[in-house]
């Protein structure tokens, strides 16, 4: 299995799940400095050596996607917490783009601390505990910013519909951008389906580390309830 974390983050969010597992660390996060995407996807790829379970979360999500449109003989199972699947035409990706050139340039103005106390208040983030960062640096994760934009990243929605191993899209309950994806992309695979996890926002894993885990070896349905006891 290939664990990969989203921005912002490092391998260590994984930990709370207890998996067994490859969760190496992205480009700019710990990891080579960024390139492109793709050149990620291909270098993250290259770490697989027989078909395994691929589970990313947000920009994780979309480089595991990218593993699995590219490289579908080495993913048996792809798991897509959180993940936009690509935009489609000019505008919308250099809007995106010019934007997240925008929030490089912050980072690196006014430093790690400083932008992710105004990364962690956006209302996506508000019911998930604040990710450890200890060990990353802001002109790297300004360089990972810019490089994988969700405006450079090819749109892969013409690729679901060949994704022939089964994919699991998840959203937190209180994500609607993000579930309504899920539920979107869901309708387009032919082993596709679209999982709720309730009482999470985008950070499902720092939200419902239980749910991950139900999800890849428990999980019956549709929607993954928080535990007995527990009010969302």
């Amino acid at each position: 299995m290939m664990l990969l974390h989203g921005f912002g983050a490092t391998p260590r969010v994984w930990d709370r799940i207890g998996v067994a597992a490859d969760r190496p660390a992205l480009a700019g996060h710990g990891g080579p400095e960024p390139v492109d995407f793709e050149t990620e996807v291909e270098r993250l790829a290259r770490r697989i050596h027989a078909p395994t379970t691929v589970v990313g979360y947000s920009l994780g999500g979309r480089l595991a996607l990218g593993i699995a449109c590219r490289f579908p003989e080495k993913v048996d199972r792809l798991v897509a917490i959180g993940t936009h699947p690509g935009l489609d035409g000019p505008n919308s990706r250099l809007e995106r783009m010019a934007a997240d050139d925008a929030l490089a340039r912050d980072l690196e103005q006014r430093g790690l601390d400083a932008f992710f106390a105004d990364w962690d208040a956006r209302p996506l983030f508000a019911r998930r505990p604040t990710p450890d960062r200890s060990g990353l640096e802001d002109s790297s994760l300004a360089a990972a910013m810019r490089a994988f934009s969700l405006g450079r990243m090819p749109s892969r929605w013409l690729e679901l519909p060949a994704l022939r191993m089964p994919v699991t899209w998840v959203a937190g309950e209180h994500d609607d951008k993000f579930l309504r994806l899920a539920e979107q992309c869901a309708r387009t695979g032919p082993r596709a389906e679209c999982v709720r996890v309730e009482g999470a926002d985008h950070d499902v894993l720092a939200c419902r580390p239980d749910a991950v885990v139900a999800l890849l070896y428990f999980r019956e349905g549709s929607s993954i309830p928080p535990p007995t006891g527990q009010s969302p």
